[in-house]
């Protein structure tokens, strides 16, 4: 399912012009089986606080940046309907058409059960969902009841799912997340988890006294991050923004561990028209010198990024494994080549692989695209 999912989003990333020069997009949400206009429907732009309710009839209007977009429209009872379009050829009016969400009995039934072990899956998933950093400790599921929680169907894992739209109160960060997900999955054994979904962020009102410490904390969970280090490589400014990297197949010799480094530029090509695409088909490893590890990703049993570490000379230049370290994670390709955007965000997400701090990261760390481009 999430497989399928992710295939739908070839502009699912979006590409916000640094400009910030503003469009609209307008458009009516019915029923595809009988025309009736669909009201109070969410209707936003995919990882943005970009977004609308529908009115009465149907109608939404948002302003958005000037770029490539995915409009992302959810109903409770309906599947989740997305469009990708860019501002250029922006029509001035649409109607979308959406279908009713077909009911699963097997699915009803599950969905239904609220005994001891959907809490204690309830609370497996917050923790993989979530994660476990100091903003992943402030957040809340306010609506935990919407999610179905499956162990039983697919034994030795958690699968899970959503009747209705995630929401998610982050407090460290300022925002009130509405979460579209498509599909969670949790190998019990492995510890491997996969998820995916539509993200909406919503600014709270935040009082000004501790506006200073929200903004501190959305920098830090920005920084060092998946996107932050993927729009350091499409400016090729890696070695400028904090990152080291050092490529798995030079890691030989430990008495001179520049031997391993490698420059951004060298996991790139560029097209004709500027295109970025990430083509580096070796494992490689992100060091982000400007921040420490997290007390809770220390407290994993994280030998293999440290032992990486020690390799690259970071380790013992801080006084070894039980020091505070410098945030490391591993980055292997899947397929051929990967296109990254300005933002930082990149296609197809399933052919990049992640390990070490950037995968500890996870919703409670996650900020949106439009986040620094107007900077």
């Amino acid at each position: 399912m999430i497989k399928r999912f992710l295939l739908s989003m070839a502009i699912a990333m979006t590409v916000l012009c640094q400009s910030f020069s503003q469009s609209v997009v307008k458009g009516r949400v019915v029923d595809a089986e009988n025309g009736e206009a669909l009201p109070f429907a969410t209707v936003f732009i995919n990882n943005t606080t970009f977004g609308d309710i529908t009115d009465q009839n149907g109608v939404f209007e948002i302003n958005i940046p000037f770029g490539n977009h995915e409009l992302v429209i959810s109903y409770l009872g309906y599947q989740t309907f997305t469009f990708p379009f860019n501002t250029t050829s922006l029509r001035e009016f649409y109607e979308f058409r959406i279908l009713p969400e077909p009911i699963e009995l097997e699915e009803s039934a599950v969905s239904e059960k609220r005994d001891r072990q959907w809490y204690r899956n309830l609370s497996i998933f917050k923790e993989k969902f979530l994660g476990k950093s100091v903003n992943a400790d402030k957040c809340k599921i306010k609506n935990p009841e919407v999610l179905i929680l499956d162990s039983e169907t697919k034994p030795g894992f958690l699968i899970a799912r959503a009747k209705d739209i995630l929401e998610i109160e982050n407090p460290n960060l300022g925002y009130l997340i509405r979460y579209v997900l498509m599909g969670f999955e949790y190998e019990i054994e492995s510890g491997k988890v996969s998820f995916a979904g539509y993200p909406y962020f919503i600014g709270e009102n935040i009082p000004p006294r501790k506006m200073p410490r929200i903004q501190k904390n959305r920098e830090r969970a920005y920084k060092g991050s998946i996107t932050h280090f993927m729009r350091s490589i499409f400016q090729e400014t890696t070695e400028n923004d904090g990152f080291e990297l050092f490529a798995s197949d030079k890691m030989k010799d430990k008495s001179n561990p520049e031997t391993g480094k490698i420059l951004g530029t060298e996991l790139i090509q560029k097209t004709e028209d500027n295109k970025v695409f990430l083509t580096y088909d070796k494992p490689f490893y992100v060091v982000y010198k400007n921040e420490k590890e997290e007390p809770n990703y220390r407290n994993l049993d994280a030998r293999e990024g440290r032992a990486m570490l020690n390799l690259t000379g970071l380790a013992t230049a801080t006084g070894g494994y039980e020091e505070i370290l410098p945030q490391s994670s591993m980055i292997q390709m899947l397929g051929k080549a990967v296109q990254i955007f300005e933002n930082g965000s990149y296609f197809h997400p399933l052919d990049i692989y992640l390990e070490g701090y950037m995968a500890w990261e996870k919703i409670a760390d996650l900020m949106p695209f439009e986040y620094g481009m107007n900077d």
